[in-house]
């Protein structure tokens, strides 16, 4: 970020400590177009949620992460024993007494 922050000339102007003067990734700040095109991004977003929440793909695409995630906090509570040490001490004999 070498050079500096142009300030506005003209009274009216955004100054950069207005909130309402975006700033850009690289520290400038931007001019009107580019100001009004991140207020409609905005703006479409919000657009997109709503459709996006009205598809029933989605939703059922939500609860499948969302069961997985369950399983993964709550997974010592669903299966609280280790499944590779159960049973190791008798392998090799057989089921029952008298059988073989």
């Amino acid at each position: 970020m070498s050079g500096s922050v142009p300030q506005p000339v003209e009274p009216g102007a955004a100054s950069p400590v207005d909130p309402v003067a975006p700033i850009d990734r690289t520290g400038g700040y931007l001019g009107p177009t580019a100001a009004a095109a991140v207020v409609a991004a905005s703006r479409a977003t919000s657009a997109r949620w709503r459709l996006l929440l009205r598809k029933a793909t989605f939703w059922v695409g939500a609860s499948i992460v969302l069961f997985w995630v369950v399983c993964a906090v709550f997974g010592h509570a669903i299966a609280p024993y280790n499944p590779l040490a159960a049973g190791t001490c008798c392998r090799g004999s057989s089921p029952a007494p008298g059988t073989s």
